[in-house]
């Protein structure tokens, strides 16, 4: 019975994980539209540095409009994937949808 415990309390502690990502990175690029803000940053990893797109929406995205590039920030946000076709291939993306910005210093 001890065991079966277990696995119902891990399996609902599982069930708590969701989708969210931390990054601190350097804006490389700000996108501005009407209704939402894409920004590109350099993040840094064990070896070399990669490129994420950060897009926000509303309040997130009127923080967003402010960031200039060379700016370090933070972001809080969900993983999202997504697929376009263009010139007849598929291409595919990933970035972040922001919840919660900010500069940092």
């Amino acid at each position: 019975m001890e065991e079966i415990l277990k696995k119902v309390r891990m399996i609902n502690k599982m069930e708590e994980i969701y989708n969210e990502v931390k990054l601190q990175g350097e804006v490389t690029f700000v996108n501005s539209k009407e209704k939402f803000v894409k920004v590109s940053m350099k993040v840094n990893k064990k070896k070399g540095f990669t490129f994420i797109t950060v897009t926000g929406f509303g309040d997130t995205a009127d923080k967003m409009r402010k960031f200039e590039k060379g700016d370090t920030i933070k972001v809080k946000g969900e993983i999202n994937t997504s697929s376009y076709e263009k010139d007849g291939k598929k291409i595919y993306s990933t970035d972040v949808i922001a919840e919660v910005v900010g500069k940092v210093g």
